[in-house]
């Protein structure tokens, strides 16, 4: 692989990433490990390193639920075999905490609109849960 190919495949994944990150609103990094299950250390070098290793690439696209195809190709990896791979998520792995961190927030320090909106949040996680 060139050296210029290299670096756009690090940038357009990296984007990727940022992307990502705040479409899950992953936040700070002990945060986004919460969601994620990825350690902390990973998830920085994920964000201002170079070219992640394929497992990485895998523990992350199955941390915040996307096709693990889709980011392996993003970071210039070979595609796995469409039935070794599995479905997509709509979210990232709600957890607990994530849950809880909803309703803290939303204690009284939001507008009825913003309120609304955490709680329907807020029952759209549960409902998996269930």
């Amino acid at each position: 692989m060139k050296a210029e190919e290299k670096q756009k495949i690090e940038e357009s994944f990296h984007n990727a990433v940022e992307e990502a990150w705040g479409r899950y609103s992953l936040g700070n990094y002990r945060e986004a490990e919460k969601i994620t299950g990825m350690d902390r250390m990973a998830l920085f070098r994920f964000r201002n390193g170079g070219r992640p290793t394929r497992a990485r690439v895998i523990e992350w696209a199955e941390g915040i639920g996307e096709n693990i195809n889709k980011w392996l190709e993003l970071a210039g990896y070979e595609a796995i075999p469409a039935d070794l791979v599995r479905e997509e998520r709509e979210t990232p792995k709600p957890t607990k905490e994530r849950v809880k961190a909803y309703l803290q927030v939303a204690d009284g320090e939001l507008s009825k609109e913003d309120w609304e909106a955490v709680r329907a949040e807020v029952e759209r996680i549960m409902k998996i849960y269930e």
